[in-house]
């Protein structure tokens, strides 16, 4: 008789979580291993590498001429990236038409708010897509390497001013040896203007680009860390490992950080969802943008004017380079991530000085990338 009292106590017991709230453990992936968090940062770095050097490359060849549009090159670039999610969501539903289609509608079609979701990074990817082409035109790959990294710095002083965000004291002097590396850059950069100059470069306008394109970034982490503490204040009080994973506060030093909260967070979208609700508002932003500043010289001399293999290049490696974000977002601590940024400013400063003539490393460039490489490594290795 105590028996079965006691097991109507233990049935009573109210659960610590509501229905709703259930916690999915997924089983570690065998791919999911260093190797292939090692693939990834590997395969990143190469494309981050070939379309700094791409880009700058043909700008060079020219004599320092745009050649081909812009916002055509980023248009172009989204349209690509919806094709390739596309094609892994087909492969998701095994090559089933039936599947697939059933796949849009139901994860994508019928959750508009999800869609709106994804258009605040879409937004901000397409935006800074068409100035770091702009920064990549008037900067030697180096430097831009280096100066986007201020991006960390940005998104730094987002938190600190607007949510009141206290930082430990080795954060701040990452931050502080950052600023001092990305200085010791500019200074070579004024002393490569006095020792070889190329026509049609515009210094000011580049920094003023990289500048606008780390600000941006800054906001996506701020962002971000709002719609952190929105989520967590619905939660009314419930608190378990699996959020917290998902959901800890972290500032990374690459663009998108609202989207890695959006890949992390607790629902059940596939990556390839995300990956189709980003890229399709990228391509209404980027067509867009594209209308407004070059719909006459469009008109005029057709959508792939100035395209050659170079450009089409950039494409893939703007289109390739936004689908392996989406992979380091998932998949990736910020340590690996730094690790890959770090890799392509030394890459990408090695092969603009054997392919660039014009190309002036000095000491200040020298101590000031090792500077801002070590800064990197430093801030992220700060447990949160």
């Amino acid at each position: 008789m105590n028996d079965g009292r006691e097991d109507v106590k233990k049935n009573s017991v109210e659960p610590l979580l509501p229905n709703y709230l259930t916690i999915k453990r997924t089983p570690p992936a065998r791919g999911h291993d260093f190797r292939f968090k090692c693939y990834i940062v590997i395969s990143m770095t190469l494309l981050w590498t070939g379309y700094a050097v791409t880009t700058r490359y043909i700008r060079y060849v020219n004599l320092g001429k745009q050649v081909y549009s812009t916002t055509t090159v980023v248009l172009l670039s989204e349209c690509v990236k919806v094709f390739v999610t596309l094609t892994c969501l087909f492969k998701e539903a095994n090559w089933s038409c039936s599947e697939f289609k059933k796949s849009i509608i139901d994860d994508f079609v019928h959750k508009p708010l999800e869609l709106l979701k994804m258009s605040v990074p879409s937004i901000t990817y397409v935006i800074q897509n068409n100035l770091d082409i702009v920064a990549l035109s008037n900067l030697d790959p180096g430097t831009y390497q280096v100066t986007t990294q201020l991006k960390v710095l940005t998104t730094a002083v987002f938190m600190m001013i607007f949510l009141g965000r206290r930082f430990s004291s080795r954060r701040w002097i990452s931050i502080f040896l950052l600023f001092i590396g990305v200085a010791a850059v500019q200074v070579n950069a004024v002393e490569a203007q006095t020792e070889i100059r190329i026509t049609g470069d515009n210094y000011a306008l580049g920094i003023i680009a990289v500048l606008l394109t780390c600000v941006t970034a800054g906001f996506a982490g701020y962002w971000k860390t709002i719609v952190e503490l929105k989520i967590r204040d619905s939660m009314s009080g419930y608190c378990f490992n699996a959020v917290d994973d998902c959901m800890s506060f972290k500032i990374v030093s690459i663009t998108g950080v609202y989207f890695e909260m959006m890949l992390k967070d607790r629902s059940n979208t596939r990556l390839w969802i995300r990956n189709l609700q980003m890229y399709s508002c990228g391509v209404i932003t980027a067509g867009l943008g594209c209308y407004l500043n070059d719909i006459n010289s469009i008109k005029a001399n057709g959508f792939f004017n100035g395209y050659d293999l170079k450009v089409f290049a950039v494409v893939g490696f703007l289109s390739f380079g936004g689908v392996y974000i989406s992979l380091v977002m998932k998949y990736l601590d910020n340590l690996y991530k730094s690790f890959a940024s770090a890799s392509s400013i030394v890459l990408v400063s090695i092969i603009s000085l054997f392919l660039f003539d014009n190309v002036y490393l000095g000491l200040c460039f020298v101590g000031g990338a090792s500077l801002v490489i070590f800064a990197i490594l430093l801030y992220n290795s700060v447990p949160e």
